[in-house]
């Protein structure tokens, strides 16, 4: 059982979620037992981390800095879960 009995079946977007942090977030709902759907703009990373976390609800590619992509992505998030209780904004790139 988890820390916080509150975010049990609880519905959760992560954009970004396909690795780093997002993923670790998505790590952290998933042990409290919320329902977890993850977006990404990169469709190899977000397959493979559908394919090594199968307790994630489901994944969406999308560039969430496209409009008609955010539309379609959270049409589609809404299909899998049925809406949204928590939305972590953890989408961005690293300069090197």
């Amino acid at each position: 059982m988890g820390i916080y009995k509150d975010l049990k079946d609880k519905r959760v977007v992560i954009t970004g979620g396909a690795s780093g942090i997002g993923l670790a977030t998505a790590k952290c709902f998933i042990d409290e037992r919320a329902n977890v759907v993850i977006l990404d703009w990169n469709q190899e990373v977000l397959k493979k981390s559908l394919f090594n976390n199968p307790k994630l609800n489901g994944g969406v590619c999308a560039d969430v800095s496209n409009p008609n992509d955010i539309v379609t992505a959270f049409k589609k998030v809404d299909e899998i879960i049925g809406g949204i209780d928590v939305l972590i904004s953890n989408a961005g790139i690293s300069v090197r």
